[in-house]
């Protein structure tokens, strides 16, 4: 988010510091560390997740077996 503000690609509120603290406590919202374990299940993704930020978010979401919510 703070990459995607700073080119220009994403507006925020209100600085990210306070987005992140306020998603803590509304939304039960918790940071991932990045952990090696992550970068391993880079091996299994499907190539299709060709940016480097966008494959370790999956390869996070995929290790820790996250809920996935289908778009229509």
């Amino acid at each position: 988010m703070q990459i995607k503000n700073q080119m220009g690609k994403l507006t925020l509120i209100m600085p990210l510091p306070e987005i992140i603290e306020s998603q803590k406590e509304t939304n039960n919202l918790k940071i991932l560390p990045l952990e090696l374990s992550h970068i391993y299940t880079l091996k299994d993704l499907p190539y299709h997740h060709r940016d480097p930020f966008d494959r370790i978010l999956v390869a996070q979401a995929v290790f820790e077996k996250m809920p996935s919510t289908e778009y229509r």
